[in-house]
């Protein structure tokens, strides 16, 4: 969450004083340093598993599957979604996935142990958090726009705007979730959390081009500590309950879930907030903010979303503390 603060700060300081493509720049600096500490830091030592070959052609399947997905969407912005191109991009993601996952019940050492995914309370767990990150990663384009377009807000003062909303993630994750997990099952407080973000949503789709950022603020908390409080819930989950072989895998595959959900509901909520500005009436920033609102309106709607798969198929009735620490970009260590 601290990360996720600094990130908007200082990309809002790169834009303004230099350009946007120094926020591209400056992950190479910082992948650089990574690399350098994990490899000093991370212990020397190799992973019991099976033997056999790196399933290579499974890990292309399923990285082409999930490139065509995301970039269905970008078709579909500029050539709409009856379109042969978009039609055919659409048809080649379902190909190569279908075709991942007969070959990961084929093959000798899966990349990704359907296992993992044939869990109930697993598979709920993972698709409630895809469908919340595709909310969340997509709104933060949504306000970015409406706070600069709508607002007239600075890049650098866009990026203190989203103070709140980020402070509110860190209490709802660090402070909320995990003392509701103590008395609650999981179910029921990523129910609590994604209905609130929700409702902090359908506050936002009241906003017009006369608002002022008083009238963004609530929502931007509720969504916030609705959020954190959900995921924290989510991620453990996810995670917890998995043999030890397959720990990295099931916490690859939350990462996954959360990366693909956010490419998505950037690119979901970015072409309809587009779609509707350009349908809206006439006044530059009237029209700019019906199609935020809507956009908005249709977060709302993935959080309620991943609220019922929750409530469906997250089946734990049994009250137990886990413990959990969250990273920057929502991922989990945890354990019972």
């Amino acid at each position: 969450v601290g990360g996720g603060a600094v990130g908007l700060l200082l990309g809002g300081a790169l834009t303004q004083w230099f350009s946007w493509r120094w926020t591209m720049f400056l992950n190479v600096p910082i992948a650089c340093v990574i690399l350098l500490a994990a490899v000093r830091v991370l212990p020397q030592r190799r992973a019991e598993s099976p033997a056999g070959r790196v399933d290579v052609l499974g890990a292309v399947l399923v990285t082409l599957g999930a490139s065509m997905l995301i970039y269905t969407f970008t078709c579909a912005e500029s050539a709409g979604w009856a379109s042969r191109r978009t039609l055919l991009v659409a048809l080649t993601s379902l190909i190569a996935l279908v075709s991942f996952v007969l070959r990961e019940t084929r093959v000798e050492n899966p990349l990704l142990p359907l296992t993992l995914v044939t869990d109930t309370r697993r598979a709920g767990a993972l698709v409630s958090v895809m469908f919340a990150i595709m909310a969340m990663f997509g709104q933060f384009l949504v306000m970015t726009y409406y706070l600069q377009l709508v607002l007239g807000y600075s890049p650098m003062a866009a990026g203190f705007a989203f103070l709140p909303l980020t402070l509110s993630l860190a209490v709802g994750s660090t402070q909320i979730g995990t003392r509701l997990l103590i008395r609650f099952t999981a179910r029921r407080v990523m129910v609590g959390g994604y209905l609130t973000a929700a409702v902090g949503f359908a506050s936002l789709v009241t906003l017009d081009g006369h608002s002022t950022y008083w009238h963004l603020l609530p929502g931007m908390i509720a969504v916030g500590i609705g959020a954190g409080t959900a995921g924290i819930a989510a991620n453990s989950s996810s995670t917890s309950g998995v043999p030890q072989r397959d720990a990295g895998v099931a916490s690859a595959l939350l990462n996954s879930a959360q990366q693909l959900g956010g490419a998505v509901g950037t690119a979901l909520l970015s072409i309809l907030a587009t779609m509707s500005t350009r349908s809206a009436g006439p006044g530059v920033s009237d029209a700019d903010a019906a199609g935020y609102t809507r956009a908005f309106a249709a977060a709302g709607m993935l959080m309620l979303i991943s609220a019922v798969c929750s409530h469906l198929f997250v089946k734990d009735s049994s009250r137990r503390l886990v413990a959990s620490t969250m990273t920057a970009d929502g991922s989990s260590v945890s354990g019972r």
